[in-house]
């Protein structure tokens, strides 16, 4: 046999599409300056690219951390867009089921947080980016607050326990008060349940 094999090498460099990590914060929406962290929280991240739904939990610092989310760079096969939605407020708190979606894109090696619908959204507390950590705070508002005061000294009170019923047209009781989630709102305390503020 006289053909002749011809060997062709051929070097391949794939380059890595950078990742981020997300760190979502979750506050109570306050007038003051002061941040009260929520734990509790239930938020479902959704990647465009994957179609993965991850559901993840604010801890008792009211933080989730998310490693190695992929970051959207120019010409590159991956749109890096992702869906965060909250799915389940804290006790206590109205959830107002906001879809953010954001990217964080990569250039001149700076990373660049980017809320795609920041107009339409309204929970977003503050967002930032650190190198390659992107957080955005989130907040709450309280379903509603109640404030227990002195009737002379008019100072407020500490650890007060309130009971709230639902009310049926005619103003009778037809149960205890729940949140949008249709869980009771507050603790089971002596058959009753009620919330200290």
């Amino acid at each position: 046999n006289d053909k002749a094999q011809v060997q062709i090498n051929i070097n391949l460099d794939n380059e890595k599409i950078p990742t981020y990590n997300l760190k979502i914060v979750k506050i109570e929406d306050r007038k003051d300056t002061t941040k009260k962290y929520l734990s509790g929280a239930k938020f479902q991240l959704k990647g465009a690219d994957s179609g993965s739904i991850e559901t993840y939990t604010t801890d008792a610092n009211g933080e989730i951390n998310i490693s190695n989310l992929f970051a959207y760079v120019d010409g590159k096969d991956v749109s890096g867009l992702y869906t965060l939605q909250e799915v389940e407020a804290p006790a206590g708190y109205s959830n107002n089921a906001e879809k953010i979606e954001f990217k964080v894109e990569k250039e001149n090696g700076a990373y660049i947080l980017n809320i795609v619908n920041e107009g339409m959204v309204n929970s977003i507390y503050e967002k930032s980016i650190d190198e390659n950590n992107a957080i955005i705070t989130i907040n709450d508002n309280p379903l509603f607050k109640l404030i227990k005061t002195d009737r002379d000294t008019n100072e407020r009170l500490a650890n007060v326990n309130f009971v709230i019923y639902e009310l049926d047209e005619s103003g009778n009781v037809k149960d205890y008060a729940k949140d949008i989630n249709n869980k009771y709102i507050g603790n089971l305390i002596d058959e009753k349940y009620s919330e200290k503020w």
